[in-house]
């Protein structure tokens, strides 16, 4: 059997190529062989071989040739642009964002393509710990993730507000956590090695962009850090993305110029120089994380640290409900932010045993070990 492992990868994304490696440590076990789509051609089967320790090269075909695609978590499906549809005038603004948005509508195209090849040739698809949303108004978008969902055998979502975009589907569709909530990376990452003194607040930051009661939560945490650098705080900015979040790259250049590397650190996800384990320790020696990362917070909740989710996002105010991670108000001193875990510890360790059971039990039905 062929098993093809598909998702957002190869964009030098921290959460992404994590997500990735749970999928394939999930398969370890399967008979036959697991190749990467990898249409970007990255450095992708370079990095999972050397975490996984075993050769993964990539699918060089259709989605559709494959005997078995698995879609391994994240938020897959999604639009954060306005786009809803008038009925009476649907098809002719299809075709309008379709010229348009070329890209985004051969992709809708292709998929909805691959998805009934499939179901035509009754292979077998699955979902693992995906997300689904926001789409903001974007039916076209929507339906594309309702006839993958279709297409499915098993779909496993991270969360209940997925869940709900699939109500009305014939396909067994399950809640469970976000995929990288298995013992590979709990029992690597917990418990913390640090053994030195704990100082100053990390940053992981992103460039999207939220208000609450009129203003940016970006652009206040943004003033908070600085007010702290000028109180002689340490902060190190952490980003998980090597293409990603340039305007606040931008900041930490600015502030690091003007503090100083003894009080100001700059640390980069960069997948072809080191192991997600070893770039991790760099959240250990920090009183607290502020996390505007969805896998920032599940990384550091898997660490046993300190975290506040910014709620830039849906997913993160989600995760929040979910874990009981505080949520980041702006209100807060950074000064006195670090707070016991032992709670959100226990419901890791709960969520990590219920995933691997749920999760092998999916792969075994579909895939016999």
């Amino acid at each position: 059997m062929k098993i093809v492992i598909t998702g957002g990868y190869g964009l030098k994304n921290l959460g992404d190529d994590a997500l990735v490696i749970a999928c394939c440590s999930l398969l370890e076990s399967c008979k036959g062989d697991v190749f990467l789509h990898d249409p970007r051609n990255s450095y992708l089967p370079d990095f999972v071989s050397k975490e996984i320790g075993r050769q993964y090269i990539r699918w060089k075909g259709k989605l559709a040739d494959a005997d078995a695609v698995v879609y391994g978590g994240g938020t897959l499906f999604y639009s954060y642009s306005e786009a809803g549809i008038n009925k009476k005038f649907g098809w002719g603004r299809r075709i309008i964002r379709g010229v348009q948005h070329p890209k985004a509508a051969y992709q809708f195209i292709m998929s909805w393509i691959d998805a009934r090849k499939r179901r035509r040739r009754r292979k077998t698809t699955i979902m693992l710990g995906v997300g689904f949303g926001p789409f903001h108004g974007n039916e076209l978008q929507k339906r594309r993730a309702l006839d993958l969902v279709n297409s499915c055998s098993d779909v496993v979502v991270r969360d209940s507000a997925s869940g709900s975009i699939c109500h009305g589907s014939d396909t067994r569709v399950t809640e469970a956590h976000d995929l990288c909530l298995i013992p590979r990376f709990f029992n690597r990452l917990y418990p913390s090695i640090g053994n030195g003194k704990k100082e100053g607040i990390i940053i992981i930051p992103r460039d999207w962009e939220r208000e609450i009661k009129g203003k940016s939560i970006g652009e206040g945490l943004k003033q908070v850090v600085e007010n702290y650098a000028m109180e002689g705080g340490k902060i190190k900015l952490v980003f998980f993305s090597k293409k990603e979040d340039e305007k606040w790259k931008c900041f930490a250049k600015k502030l690091k110029d003007r503090f100083g590397e003894r009080q100001v650190k700059i640390i980069e996800w960069e997948p072809e120089v080191g192991s997600i384990a070893d770039f991790l320790t760099c959240l250990e020696d920090g009183e607290a994380i502020i996390s505007m990362r969805y896998h920032g917070v599940i990384f550091s909740m898997l660490k046993g640290l300190s975290v506040y989710s910014v709620p830039i996002d849906n997913k993160l105010i989600y995760l929040s409900e979910k874990y009981s991670v505080p949520l980041w108000t702006g209100d807060e001193n950074l000064r006195n932010v670090s707070y016991d875990v032992s709670m959100i510890r226990k419901k890791i360790e709960r969520a990590v045993l219920e995933n691997e059971k749920l999760l092998c039990d999916i792969v075994v039905r579909n895939f016999s070990l």
